[in-house]
């Protein structure tokens, strides 16, 4: 009976941690898809069915976050090919969807991966770099604005949030390094 009792408490406690770490790694690969988009933005507008829309975009609608991006091609002549990228919530599903092609007629569908189940609201502020002003913050782009940085703010379903400012290797005016900054975690 005590063996049985024990055996059963620690298959409870390894059921809860593989849970937990479950979410860890889900919310780790979530930055660091997140980073990797963010930190290789470039600035290239993209023409969509004869509209032209920015390099980065911000929230409209479910969408919170659309840009292209340069990713390592070994196919390509340069080794580097870009991307659209948007990122957008629908319900409490964050999604990741990629288009091969930057121009194209609108009717292109792109790739779509569900990066995770468990977010219950995604912020972004923009920050921007000027000589003359400094670093200023703000929740939505000009239309040829580039930024230095993107500072998202994630809230878990579980009342968890995170917050990172990350770097663009492009940054604006080009005074920051690429890389990601922890800034909160409750």
């Amino acid at each position: 009976m005590v063996s049985y009792s024990t055996l059963d408490t620690y298959l409870d406690q390894r059921e809860r941690l593989t849970v937990h770490y479950g979410k860890l790694e889900r919310l780790q690969r979530l930055f660091i898809l997140l980073e990797r988009d963010i930190q290789f933005a470039a600035n290239r507008s993209v023409r969509i069915g004869g509209d032209v829309e920015p390099a980065i975009a911000g929230p409209e609608g479910e969408t919170l976050l659309t840009m292209t991006v340069a990713q390592a091609d070994m196919n390509s002549p340069t080794g580097v090919s870009l991307k659209r990228v948007e990122w957008r919530l629908d319900g409490k599903e964050l999604i990741r969807a990629q288009w091969s092609v930057l121009d194209h007629s609108g009717s292109l569908k792109p790739t779509e991966l569900l990066v995770s189940e468990e977010v219950d609201d995604l912020s972004l502020m923009f920050w921007l770099y000027d000589d003359d002003r400094g670093v200023d913050t703000r929740s939505s782009l000009d239309t040829n604005e580039f930024p230095a940085g993107i500072e998202v703010t994630i809230t878990l379903d579980s009342g968890a949030e995170y917050r990172r400012l990350f770097a663009l290797a492009q940054g604006g005016a080009g005074q920051w390094s690429a890389g990601s900054i922890l800034l909160s975690t409750q």
